[in-house]
C-alpha cells in the first residue's frame, strides 16, 4: 500500500505505508552530545556504551553494529575508521567519526579485545538491543531513531543528497529524500537556493 504522506505541510509524496511510522520519529528534536551523554550513564556496563556511541555517530543500521568486529574498527589520525558492513540489501561502507572525548572509550575498548571478537558479545539479537534502547530511553526512542538523529543532522549541515546515499549505504537515492524533507530550516534554505 502507497500513501501521500504530509508532515508539517510537507509533500512527503508517495511512500510505503511502514514509512509512516519512522517519519513520525522526525518529530523528536535530534539529540546532540548532551543528550548522548544522558544515555550513556544509563548504561549498565562498556559494551552498552560502546555500542551506544556507534549508534549515534555512524547513523549505521543497529543490525550492522551487531556484526562488527573489533578489526572493522581502526585509528586514522584524529579519526575512528569503521568499516560498516553489507546487510539487508545495503551497500557496505566505511565511516569516519571524530576522534573526541567521548568517541575515545570506543578506541580504549577495541585495544583492550582480541581483533577477532565480535564488537558486542552480550547481545545475539535486534530484538534484545531493541528492549535496552527503550530501558535507558525510558521509551522515547527507538534504535532506527540514531540511524534518522545522525542522517538528519548531516542533511542539516548541507552534505548533498549523494554523500548522504553514501553514508546511509543506499542503493537508491528516493531513500535520502524523507531526510531533506524532514531536516529542518537550514536544509529547506540550501534547498531554495537551488530552485
Amino acid at each position: 500500500m502507497t500513501l501521500i504522506i504530509y508532515i508539517n505541510g510537507v509533500n512527503m509524496g508517495k511512500y510505503k505505508k511502514d514509512w509512516w511510522y519512522k517519519a513520525q520519529q522526525f518529530q523528536v528534536p535530534l539529540l546532540g552530545e548532551e543528550d548522548l551523554k544522558q544515555l550513556l550513564a544509563r548504561c549498565k556496563d562498556q559494551e552498552e556504551r560502546i555500542y551506544l556511541i556507534l549508534l549515534y555517530y555512524t547513523g549505521a543500521r543497529p543490525s550492522e553494529l551487531l556484526a562488527l568486529h573489533i578489526k572493522d574498527i581502526w585509528v586514522e589520525g584524529k579519526k575512528i575508521g569503521i568499516s560498516i558492513p553489507t546487510l539487508k540489501k545495503g551497500i557496505g561502507r566505511t565511516i569516519f567519526i571524530p576522534l573526541n572525548d567521548i568517541t575515545k572509550e570506543v578506541v580504549d575498548f577495541i585495544m583492550s579485545r582480541p581483533a577477532d571478537l565480535r564488537l558486542v558479545l552480550k547481545w545475539h539479537s535486534i530484538y534484545s538491543v531493541r528492549d535496552w534502547m527503550y530501558r535507558i530511553s525510558d521509551n522515547k526512542y527507538c534504535l532506527y531513531f540514531f540511524r534518522h538523529n545522525r542522517i538528519a543532522k548531516l542533511a542539516n549541515k548541507g552534505v548533498d543528497m549523494m554523500t548522504l546515499k553514501r553514508f546511509k549505504g543506499a542503493k537508491s537515492i528516493t531513500s535520502v529524500e524523507p531526510y531533506i524533507q524532514l531536516a529542518g530550516t537550514a536544509t529547506k534554505r540550501i534547498v531554495s537556493k537551488i530552485d
